[in-house]
């Protein structure tokens, strides 16, 4: 959203349904002065990103995507280039692989991919896990009870727990479910398969 006018700070709170809280002191960018308030202000200035499961693959999506803009400036449609870093950005896969510009303009992007850059492999992803942290969203053996009530859940409770036991854990996530409400079950990992 635009930064509201007149405003050098603004505030951002967010207190979640699972207790955390977070608070965010933010302050306006700077304004660059020029022609044009649609090249020039760096609120329009968007994020381009590709990515491949290896390098070549990686590369020729992006050697694609800067012939597309090549074929369909944006003059054609006002939102592609809005549209294209959203799709990119949000809608898309992001797989090991990476190459992102940040740009004004689809003659931006088609100049940084013109000089062939160079995909750059991105950091392991983090391990997802989800914590019940004991302020009221669950009760007293609830753990216990979803073991005796699903199968989903006591099927995926042991995969789970082989997926810690390769890993090297000398615990087991099944017997830690007694009567401490709060535990930490990492559902998910790039490690195991689910």
């Amino acid at each position: 959203m635009p930064w509201p006018r007149g405003k050098t700070y603004a505030s951002v709170n967010n207190f979640g349904f699972g207790g955390t809280n977070a608070h965010a002191i933010m302050e306006s960018g700077p304004r660059y002065e020029g022609e044009g308030l649609e090249k020039t202000d760096p609120l329009t200035r968007r994020v381009y990103v590709v990515s491949g499961n290896d390098k070549q693959a990686a590369s020729q999506l992006a050697k694609e995507l800067g012939a597309y803009l090549d074929l369909h400036p944006p003059v054609f449609t006002d939102s592609l280039m809005e549209n294209m870093a959203y799709t990119l950005g949000q809608r898309r896969s992001f797989l090991p692989w990476r190459i992102a510009v940040s740009a004004h303009s689809h003659t931006d992007v088609i100049n940084f991919i013109s000089n062939n850059p160079e995909p750059v492999r991105s950091s392991r992803e983090p391990t997802i896990g989800f914590v019940f942290t004991g302020q009221g969203a669950q009760y007293h053996g609830m753990g216990k009870e979803l073991l005796a009530t699903y199968p989903v859940f006591k099927n995926t409770m042991k995969s789970v727990d082989s997926c810690l036991k390769s890993l090297g854990a000398t615990f087991s996530i099944i017997g830690r479910f007694s009567p401490v409400t709060a535990m930490l079950l990492p559902i998910f990992s790039n490690d195991c398969q689910r």
